[in-house]
């Protein structure tokens, strides 16, 4: 039987297709520079959470996208409820 308290990784995965998927963000003050935001499940918290990498020096890699500012506001915020 499917439980819906025990959700997989393929289900959140389903639920949010940004899970899995890497975006990047412009340095507000220098154009120049971006860094990379890897959006993974946190199955302690029961959220999407972001990876945040440095800022680098360089472009954007072809195909990759621009983070939405509310979505990145969002991933941002802390849980109101933990699993435990």
């Amino acid at each position: 039987m499917n439980d819906p308290n025990n959700r997989t990784y393929l289900d959140m995965k389903m639920w949010d297709k940004n899970i899995g998927r890497t975006f990047y963000q412009t340095h507000p003050k220098d154009k120049n520079q971006y860094r990379t935001i890897y959006i993974m499940w946190n199955a302690f918290v029961n959220a999407p959470r972001p990876m945040i990498s440095n800022f680098i020096t360089g472009t954007p890699p072809d195909g990759m996208e621009p983070i939405n500012p509310l979505y990145f506001s969002r991933l941002n915020r802390v849980p109101q409820y933990s699993p435990f």
